[in-house]
């Protein structure tokens, strides 16, 4: 079971990410992380397989419960939504291929990963499920220290 006070992030797709930090960081007063491109990010789907994507993302500065603003693609699992709303609730895991399989066992699906099911899966995974109408981002801790590093000012870099 997945311990509630361990969500840290609510992740939204944007049309535009400098205007989303404007817009958001106005009406929240949030600060925000210097834009990260994370180029050549592994990302396996049922549909699609293993690709390899670029994505333009941010963090809100504050916590503990952040805003994550991801600028959407044309194409694909980050393709921007037809409704308002947010995009996906991200947590902790500490064993993210045991935490998929228990998961999976009550029902929850995989809907896109950092890697295939044959690589565990990477270091995050986006589940869902028929009843709950809600997109969850299990988040390895391994990625812990990078975030927190850039979330207090720092950079990305070396992160996969």
């Amino acid at each position: 079971m997945l311990p509630y006070q361990q969500l840290f992030h609510n992740g939204v797709v944007v049309a535009d990410l400098e205007a989303a930090m404007a817009t958001l960081g106005k009406a929240f007063d949030l600060q925000w992380t210097q834009p990260h491109r994370f180029s050549g990010l592994s990302l396996w789907t049922p549909e699609r397989g293993l690709e390899s994507i670029d994505l333009l993302v941010s963090y809100s500065r504050q916590g503990p419960q952040r805003l994550e603003l991801i600028e959407a693609k044309e194409t694909g699992f980050y393709s921007y939504p037809r409704e308002p709303g947010p995009h996906h609730a991200g947590i902790w895991v500490d064993d993210l291929a045991h935490e998929i399989r228990q998961l999976r066992r009550q029902g929850w699906q995989v809907a896109a990963a950092g890697g295939s099911p044959d690589e565990n899966y990477g270091l995050f995974a986006y589940l869902e499920h028929a009843h709950s109408h809600l997109l969850l981002e299990l988040v390895s801790t391994e990625l812990r220290p990078a975030l927190e590093s850039w979330w207090a000012g720092g950079s990305l870099n070396g992160t996969p």
